[in-house]
């Protein structure tokens, strides 16, 4: 710190190193690292960050070099006597966002969605405008030769982006992933980055028998698009979807009940943490319209504890990210129920979604015949 009180001058500099996952998932995950450096002499402020990882090898060092940089410049009125400090919304904004990143370095961080990615991220932006109306000028490119996601069982090969920013708005000029049994994604559409809250948005998926559950309980495949539309403060989803061929394995036995009992910890730091509170939708969910309508194709099967079954319906989804509305019903179309030693014919099996929690009913009967 230096300079006087009216224009003070400050320089900063902090850097943390081993940083990774505390959590069950980031075990065995490489750390990365993390630095910046901020200088300020009352009327601009100046910053450069990078994020250095195990697996990107600066050539001339052999040490981790960055795999990402960030740097920036912008008006700042500072002054601590008397004391003001004031970013202009209108004051020009300058640098430079620049990454060649193996994802590996990002194992830790996608750990926490349970997703691993076996890729490359590149890009290469400017950055212009106002802090009000900021601008980017370049290229992003993803480039991954396998993507898992272990919620789903989502396995997805050869994932490509190709994004261009320019005139305040970013284009998707290709994305798309293929299953491995025959099934493809594409992603296209612009996105307005220039207005952070009226920024036009205009996005279509295409799925084409896309395999998006894989789990031992339940395998589906999917069909359809779904176009995001509006702007970055109030969205749109609708399209519709076919889920099919699918599978869902019922588990053949239930866990047993397990009787949890109370303890009371005394003053022992080594005591468990309270539960966190069930966290509320992010904010943004409030503002994501949606109308969708899901139906289910002609190879839907429903097995297990007995039940032989097909299934067909659909249902339509309105309200809200954050509030979803569910209309509709799934019925058997044709199936039987193993009981006691019988076989009986289901006759009508229904799941009703009316908006609240879904009912069910089902009816079966077995046909015995005399001598």
């Amino acid at each position: 710190l230096s300079g006087t009180p009216a224009r003070p001058q400050i320089a900063a500099e902090t850097r943390v190193s081993g940083l990774r996952l505390a959590a069950e998932q980031g075990k065995g995950l490489p750390s990365v690292s993390l630095w910046a450096k901020a200088t300020c002499n009352g009327a601009r402020l100046d910053v450069t960050a990078g994020l250095a990882g195990k697996n990107a090898k600066d050539p001339k060092g052999g040490k981790a070099s960055d795999v990402v940089t960030v740097t920036a410049g912008l008006p700042m009125r500072l002054s601590l006597a008397p004391f003001a400090c004031d970013l202009p919304p209108g004051g020009a904004l300058s640098g430079q966002i620049a990454a060649d990143a193996d994802l590996a370095d990002f194992a830790g961080l996608l750990a926490r969605v349970n997703t691993r990615i076996v890729g490359r991220l590149t890009a290469d932006l400017a950055l212009g405008g106002t802090l009000s109306a900021p601008a980017a000028t370049g290229a992003l490119a993803l480039a991954a030769s396998r993507l898992e996601n272990a919620d789903a069982g989502l396995v997805l090969t050869n994932v490509v982006l190709k994004a261009d920013a320019s005139g305040g708005r970013l284009t998707i000029a290709s994305a798309s992933g293929e299953d491995g049994r025959g099934g493809r994604f594409t992603l296209t559409g612009t996105v307005g980055i220039a207005d952070p809250v009226n920024g036009p948005v205009d996005v279509k998926l295409s799925l084409s028998r896309l395999r998006v559950v894989g789990l031992d309980i339940a395998t589906a495949a999917a069909d359809g698009a779904i176009a995001v539309t509006g702007t970055l403060s109030r969205l749109r989803a609708a399209g519709n979807i076919v889920i099919g061929p699918a599978d869902v394995n019922l588990p053949t036995s239930l866990p047993p009940d397990v009787a949890v009992i109370p303890v009371t910890y005394i003053n022992d730091p080594a005591a468990p943490k309270k539960p966190a509170a069930k966290a509320a939708p992010p904010a943004v969910a409030r503002h994501v319209d949606l109308d969708l309508k899901i139906s289910l194709g002609q190879a839907v099967y429903v097995r297990g504890l007995g039940l032989e079954s097909r299934w067909t319906g659909q249902i339509a989804v309105t309200g809200t990210a954050a509030a979803p509305v569910v209309i509709g019903r799934y019925a058997v179309d044709k199936g039987t129920l193993d009981l006691l030693g019988s076989t009986l014919d289901i006759t009508k099996g229904e799941l009703t979604f009316s908006g609240a929690a879904p009912t069910a009913q089902i009816a079966a009967v077995t046909h015995q015949w005399g001598d």
